[in-house]
């Protein structure tokens, strides 16, 4: 599974490092939903839909982090895509892979498979 390239870095969201065990990833996920929940969030002006909405965000981040953090799979399938994106390998071609004909006549001679029209009968 690929993750768009846009997307947060979950790691970040969590304020938790990219070594974090799950202990971690989850006491920072309990933690920022008592800071963004809206039950026990603390707003300086509650009506303020500019503050609801930017701890509304806040909230569904959290969330989306941990969906991906929390689940072992998704984790190292996150990892895994991170590392490939990473800035190390940003506009690098993928390293070709050697193919060995064993002949090396004409062309006809040379191809391994030959593709042709099926045919059904008795």
């Amino acid at each position: 599974m690929m993750y768009p390239t846009r997307c947060p870095d979950w790691y970040q969201v969590l304020g938790v490092p990219a070594t974090a065990s799950s202990a971690q990833i989850t006491r920072a996920y309990r933690a920022g939903l008592r800071t963004y929940h809206p039950d026990t969030r603390d707003l300086t002006d509650p009506a303020d839909p500019v503050q609801v909405t930017a701890a509304d965000s806040a909230l569904d981040q959290l969330r989306a982090a941990y969906a991906v953090l929390g689940d072992p799979a998704r984790r190292a399938a996150y990892d895994h895509d991170q590392r490939l994106e990473s800035p190390t390998r940003a506009g690098r071609a993928p390293a070709p892979i050697p193919v060995h004909h064993h002949n090396t006549g004409n062309h006809a001679d040379a191809c391994p498979i030959r593709v042709g029209p099926v045919h059904w009968g008795p």
